[in-house]
């Protein structure tokens, strides 16, 4: 994914100097059948692995078949600061930013909150949590 550069010092983040890491998230959009082949992982999705960074994947990846079928102009970044702080899927269209954190699970009884960080930085930003429940929401279905 890009990320913006937004200082003359062309340090690699969404947001002011320092506040983000210089290492990037990785999304290799591909079939998640050929990736679970290529690596003989077969297991039921109960027994397996890397289930959240599947559905990362598969929700960046929907993300921009709707962007491209609705043709619909956005940015899109993965946000992280040097503390850890992070957010999946950062969209910028139409004048607004609207950030995306994709949870296959989450604990019971614990809610998934923007960053503080985040929010002070783009204080007219959205967040939405993306579950297994909502992202057909998310995707306009």
């Amino acid at each position: 994914m890009p990320i913006i550069t937004s200082n003359s010092r062309g340090s690699p983040c969404l947001c002011e100097f320092g506040e983000c890491t210089r290492s990037i998230s990785a999304y290799p959009v591909t079939m998640p059948s050929v990736r679970n082949v290529a690596i003989d992982n077969l297991k039921p999705l109960t027994e397996r692995d890397g289930v959240g960074a599947l559905w990362e994947n598969s929700i960046l990846a929907d993300c921009l078949k709707w962007l491209h079928y609705h043709q619909t102009l956005a940015s899109l970044y993965f946000w992280r600061t040097y503390t850890g702080a992070e957010i999946d899927i950062v969209e910028e269209r139409e004048g607004g930013i609207y950030a995306y954190e994709c949870k296959w699970s989450r604990p019971a009884g614990r809610a998934s909150r923007a960053p503080a960080s985040f929010l002070a930085a783009y204080p007219g930003a959205s967040f939405e949590v993306i579950t297994r429940e909502s992202y057909r929401a998310y995707l306009g279905a």
